[in-house]
């Protein structure tokens, strides 16, 4: 599991075969293993380095007839399929293959690029095989093994990924909303007395990659033609919020603002249960308040209209938003948006709302 996605499985014994008769030849004698994925690349890493002389062809066809028994054909197939696939540089996105710099998989590369439908289709009949082929409890429970741990995984990330891309398609363009303006008055306005029901609503949240959420969580926007006003809330057991000394790092509310959707320029404001705020770029919030009640916590702001953009907004000015809810649940860390960006990063900025200032 990668950030919420599930990865498609980096088996690669006979890359690693020609990296250790390498490093025999260029004399090292030691290295720092730092780890070596599932038991068959660690099988073959740990006796080749023993003895890199070994042929990795001899090594596999032992071990999958060694573990695997009556299924050995049909399994040491299946390895192998993943293996041709996830080494074989011609199934990578165009940019993976020339430009030269790092990457790493993302749910795209793995099942849009690597482990396609038909892909998939063949690896299924193979494990099929393997199940109706194994003879003694062991050897069932062997396959039964390598069923759950490598294709069950990677049925259910092939499947949340097309079921993202399914929400992703329907989604329609990002949202567009006028804020309302309400009168202004002078000097600070106490962010409790603001009449946040004149506001914009912002609700629909869901996660990060457009799927549903039980969470309730709502937000409201106005503004007086001096300041912007927001406030998020979330219906939360207090005792369940978790603040740190690196905001980024517990529950948190984030914000996010630009002059489009293009990317930088852009100013994030993050804060976390206990009120700690930091700002990304330029100032920003002129008061900001965290309030955290027993079943409910809300954060409100207030933002001089000339601080929203670099160049500052008026009323009937355009900028664009999104807004993000980083909590944690039983499942772990959850990413949750106002306009959900099918990414598994905040700064992700083409699905931002777009906002209009009532004159």
């Amino acid at each position: 599991m990668g950030q919420g996605w599930n990865c498609f499985p980096g088996f690669y014994a006979h890359s690693l075969a020609d990296l250790i008769k390498m490093y025999h030849r260029d004399g090292v004698r030691g290295v720092f293993l730092c780890g070596i994925g599932e038991q068959v690349d660690y099988y073959l890493t740990m006796k080749m380095y023993d003895d890199p002389s070994i042929d990795p062809d001899a090594l596999l066809d032992e071990f999958f007839s060694l573990y695997f028994g009556a299924a050995a054909e049909p399994m040491k197939k299946f390895y192998l399929r993943i293996e041709e696939v996830f080494s074989d540089s011609g199934n990578y996105p165009e940019e993976v293959r020339t430009r030269d710099e790092q990457f790493h998989q993302t749910d795209e590369i793995a099942w849009g690029c690597l482990g396609t439908e038909g892909r998939m289709e063949e690896l299924g009949a193979l494990m099929r095989t393997a199940k109706d082929q194994a003879r003694t409890d062991l050897e069932r429970r062997r396959v039964r093994l390598w069923e759950k741990g490598v294709w069950e995984y990677m049925q259910h990330g092939a499947a949340k990924f097309h079921k993202k891309k399914g929400l992703r398609d329907v989604a329609g363009p990002p949202p567009e909303l006028t804020v309302p303006r309400i009168a202004s008055q002078e000097g600070e306005r106490d962010l409790a007395d603001v009449s946040w029901e004149e506001g914009a609503l912002l609700g629909d949240w869901r996660e990060l990659e457009g799927f549903a959420t039980d969470r309730k969580i709502e937000g409201r926007i106005l503004h007086d033609g001096r300041r912007l006003y927001i406030r998020l809330q979330e219906d939360a057991d207090a005792a369940a919020l978790q603040s740190s000394d690196v905001v980024y790092h517990g529950d948190d509310w984030e914000i996010f603002f630009a002059a489009g959707r293009s990317g930088a320029p852009y100013n994030q404001i993050a804060a976390n249960p206990a009120g700690r705020c930091i700002v990304s770029a330029w100032d920003l919030a002129e008061v900001a308040v965290s309030d955290v009640q027993p079943s409910r916590w809300t954060f409100m702001l207030a933002i001089p209209l000339k601080n929203v953009l670099q160049q500052g907004i008026e009323p009937g000015g355009v900028f664009y938003a999104n807004l993000y809810r980083a909590a944690f649940g039983p499942d772990g860390r959850e990413l949750l948006a106002w306009s959900p960006n099918f990414d598994r990063s905040f700064h992700t900025t083409t699905r931002m709302g777009k906002f209009v200032l009532a004159k």
